[in-house]
């Protein structure tokens, strides 16, 4: 039984042989039920495509799957800019989606510095709530122009998503 990737017709195992450098290929034959699985380790987008599971009868038999590979992203709703009054609550919105599970943590970013919750400007906080889509809040009360620039959400699973804030007098 061979595994081979269609994207560049490679011949990634035969039986129990990993014929490839790339290490996160293997295959795994299951002895009770005669299985035969092709394990990648630590998918990524360009792992995508046909791979074929060919059975060296006469005539040869070949099984192929087409693997799908999401990639989890964040978006800050409303952007790419937003605009808020000066004295208002800055309300932003992050939300993680196809993510296999939450991220284990989110950072805030002011143009290139993590927000701190506990500073003195005060009136800041963070909820998060988390889940098949995982949603965190960003509350920036009474609104300043010192407030206006980029802010960026950043989960632990996925890149940075970022918006402009414009705080208008």
């Amino acid at each position: 039984l061979s595994w081979i990737r269609h994207r560049d017709i490679h011949i990634l195992t035969v039986g129990g042989y990993t014929y490839t450098s790339d290490q996160r290929f293997q295959a795994n034959h299951h002895m009770e039920t005669d299985d035969w699985t092709l394990q990648i380790k630590w998918a990524q987008k360009r792992d995508a495509g046909i791979y074929e599971c060919q059975i060296s009868t006469q005539p040869v038999m070949s099984y192929f799957v087409n693997l799908n590979v999401v990639v989890p992203s964040a978006q800050i709703l409303g952007g790419p800019d937003l605009h808020v009054d000066k004295g208002s609550t800055i309300n932003l919105t992050c939300s993680i989606r196809f993510s296999p599970e939450p991220p284990a943590y989110i950072f805030w970013y002011h143009h290139e510095d993590v927000i701190s919750y506990d500073s003195n400007r005060g009136g800041v906080s963070v909820i998060t709530e988390k889940g098949d889509v995982t949603t965190s809040f960003l509350l920036i009360q009474h609104a300043d122009i010192s407030d206006s620039g980029k802010y960026s959400c950043s989960p632990s699973n996925a890149d940075v998503a970022s918006v402009r804030v414009h705080v208008l007098n």
